[in-house]
């Protein structure tokens, strides 16, 4: 009896130490964006926060169990840790690194060390890189996102001064063009200054050549 014993305490070991290498050879490390929430899960998904905090300050202990998608190769089915998954995606979208605990925070050394490491990717692929030291500096921030929405005075001027360029012959029909555009132009020794009406501050030509070109010149 105490054979068979022994001999059955022996079988469970070695099913154990198989199981568990088979478990060992089976763990990898999948995208996230590649694993979705099995349909079939009847667990609920509660107090996420909490776990995520908990998964910050210590990690994963307990690796997602998951199967391939028949249907779609690369892709994977959550067949056990739902509520780690979820907890995950929460660190994720508050750009809280798992492994550290750590929160990215942008400021101005950190966006001139990517754009430093950007342009050496760049030259090294035979693409071109912005002239930090051109005699030209872009248009502001607030101005772009105007632009984007249509509604910056200063991209509709650039328009307008286009036009003024290709039917204007002297100052007065210069004047009047604009005027009649909603905008008020004064000179002053060798600059112009543009100001569209109901704007606090109008903007110098020779500004708006450094942002948009030397033709406004």
């Amino acid at each position: 009896m105490a054979r068979k014993m022994q001999l059955d305490t022996a079988i469970v070991t070695d099913m154990k130490a198989v199981a568990s290498d088979s478990f060992k050879d089976n763990i990898r490390m999948i995208e996230v964006d590649k694993i979705k929430p099995c349909l079939d899960n009847f667990y609920s998904i509660g107090e996420i926060e909490m776990l995520a905090d908990d998964i910050e300050r210590q990690g994963l202990k307990h690796n997602l169990v998951v199967t391939e998608d028949a249907e779609n190769t690369g892709y994977y089915f959550i067949k056990s840790g739902h509520r780690r998954f979820t907890a995950i995606q929460h660190l994720i979208s508050e750009n809280r690194y798992i492994l550290t605990g750590q929160k990215w925070y942008s400021n101005k050394k950190s966006l001139s060390d990517i754009r430093k490491e950007s342009d050496k990717l760049c030259l090294k692929n035979g693409l071109s890189i912005i002239d930090t030291k051109s005699k030209y500096k872009g248009i502001d921030r607030t101005t772009y996102q105007l632009g984007l929405q249509g509604k910056s005075w200063k991209i509709q001027l650039v328009k307008d001064l286009e036009q003024a360029a290709k039917y204007c012959h002297s100052k007065d029909e210069f004047i009047r063009f604009l005027t009649e555009r909603d905008y008020t132009v004064r000179y002053k020794d060798i600059h112009i200054t543009i100001t569209k009406n109901g704007e606090k501050k109008g903007i110098r030509v020779d500004t708006l050549a450094k942002q948009f070109g030397e033709k406004f010149q």
